[in-house]
């Protein structure tokens, strides 16, 4: 685009001269020797330059835009400038506009303790947090006078941040403490974060002084579900839009009950771990905000957990299910063998449909969310933290029809309109499994996979209480 042909005004950026017209979502800017395009999707907000650095002569007018330089995709490096301007546009303001910091980023220099938190987690995704909390984070944290007071946390295992909710942020949270949580994660952190809080028992005191700390959300994981979901994702920002000018909105939450014996693979699947059990009954239980799936999508995910496949990013979910769908012998695609009962407590009864599924199926899936990755939309009439679960099911066919069906995800979420697909909203989900083979009997909530025992089964239910808040702008 030729910047000399559109409507102009004289004004200054970073000390120079410039004329900046704001033009199809670009801020074009042109100086007297070059010129830059700043888009639209990289600003985090327009400030008031006071709100910087505390101090401002009557008559400077200046302002500061503060964006993330570098792509959505990360194929170059991110980084973070605060840039000073004078003069700019009453739609430029009023789109980004941002003169004091919100409620959940306040924090006095007289406080005992931080209670902003940065949680790094090193191995999300391709492992990109700790470049980008040095490169981008810090340093906006830095130019928002937050320097001293927040904590930064960089996890060291995959137990990271259950011991941080388990040793920081519950007690404090039980103890009427405010808390901000910025999180450099993929869904797991979230999980992790849900599980410990809805597995603490709160004493009746407890529960009356409770906060519910807030979440900032900078998604840092292979199909970032959550953030995808809720439109954290819709920008270049990384979330750090939703950070500065976000208000607190409750997570809904589901519980999975298992089977005696169920339990949790760790580890690449190598090692497993015990579930925790809920009451007497020896049931396995966990929490869970995005999925809840067996077959198909479960298998992937738990086929796809390793070190070499997350080298592709979310590729990854591709290449494990075309290993999946095309088994080397040249056999079909395994039919999962079960009974799947679809739970709606407001009829009083199990769902009809359920009896149309038969004992053989493909594709199982309870969610939360709308969208998988950030073009898979599964659950196109999902809106962000609305509360709904809905199932996606389809029953056994061939890999060619599955792939057809889940190409058209990827179109907005046509699938639906498939005739083979049932989408409907549910209360609970119910899965006895009838498989003899371990490898089919592997469960996904929210990218953890549990193996549910020989005669086993799993049950998921919405929760009726949240426990914690994400910060998303309305």
């Amino acid at each position: 685009m030729d910047i000399s042909q559109c409507q102009s005004h004289s004004r200054t950026l970073r000390g120079e001269q410039a004329v900046v017209t704001v033009d199809d979502g670009h801020l074009l800017i042109k100086y007297d020797d070059h010129h830059e395009v700043i888009d639209d999707q990289c600003i985090i907000a327009v400030t008031d330059k006071l709100l910087l650095t505390g101090s401002r002569n009557d008559r400077d007018q200046a302002r500061s835009i503060l964006v993330v330089k570098g792509d959505d995709t990360f194929k170059t490096a991110c980084r973070f400038e605060a840039i000073e301007a004078t003069g700019l546009s009453t739609s430029l303001e009023e789109q980004h506009s941002c003169d004091s910091l919100p409620p959940h980023l306040q924090s006095s220099a007289l406080e005992e303790q931080n209670n902003i938190h940065v949680v790094i987690s090193t191995r999300s995704g391709t492992g990109l947090a700790e470049a980008f909390f040095e490169d981008v984070v810090r340093p906006l944290l830095s130019a928002l006078g937050l320097d001293g007071r927040y904590e930064a946390h960089r996890t060291t295992s995959a137990k990271t941040v259950s011991e941080l909710a388990e040793t920081i942020f519950s007690p404090r949270a039980r103890s009427g403490i405010a808390q901000t949580i910025v999180l450099l994660a993929g869904d797991g952190a979230i999980v992790d974060l849900i599980n410990v809080f809805h597995s603490c028992h709160m004493n009746d005191k407890e529960k009356d002084s409770f906060v519910k700390p807030t979440i900032a959300l900078i998604p840092m994981g292979t199909g970032n579900a959550m953030a995808n979901s809720a439109g954290i994702n819709s920008d270049a920002t990384h979330g750090l839009r939703h950070l500065l000018r976000g208000s607190p909105q409750e997570i809904p939450t589901f519980k999975a009950t298992f089977s005696p014996g169920a339990e949790l693979l760790v580890d690449e699947g190598e090692k497993s771990e015990q579930l925790p059990l809920d009451g007497g009954s020896g049931n396995g239980f966990m929490y869970g905000a995005v999925v809840c799936s067996w077959g198909l999508h479960a298998s992937l995910v738990a086929d796809s957990d390793t070190t070499e496949y997350r080298k592709h990013g979310s590729d990854r979910f591709t290449m494990a299910a075309n290993a999946l769908l095309s088994p080397p012998d040249g056999s079909s695609p395994h039919a999962y063998q079960g009974k799947v009962t679809p739970i709606n407590d407001h009829l009083n009864r199990r769902s009809l449909s359920a009896s149309l599924m038969g004992q053989e199926h493909m594709y199982v899936l309870a969610t939360m969310v709308s969208k998988l990755e950030q073009r898979l939309t599964i659950s196109p009439l999902s809106r962000p933290l609305d509360g709904q679960m809905r199932l996606l099911y389809f029953g056994p066919m061939s890999g060619e029809r599955v792939m057809s069906i889940m190409g058209r995800a990827f179109d907005n979420g046509t699938h639906i309109e498939d005739g083979a697909v049932l989408y409907q909203s549910i209360e609970g989900l119910r899965i006895d499994l009838e498989e003899n083979d371990a490898r089919w009997r592997r469960v996904c909530v929210d990218g953890k996979i549990v193996r549910i025992g020989k005669g086993g089964w799993v049950e998921v239910r919405r929760c009726d209480q949240s426990l914690l808040n994400l910060l998303i702008i309305k």
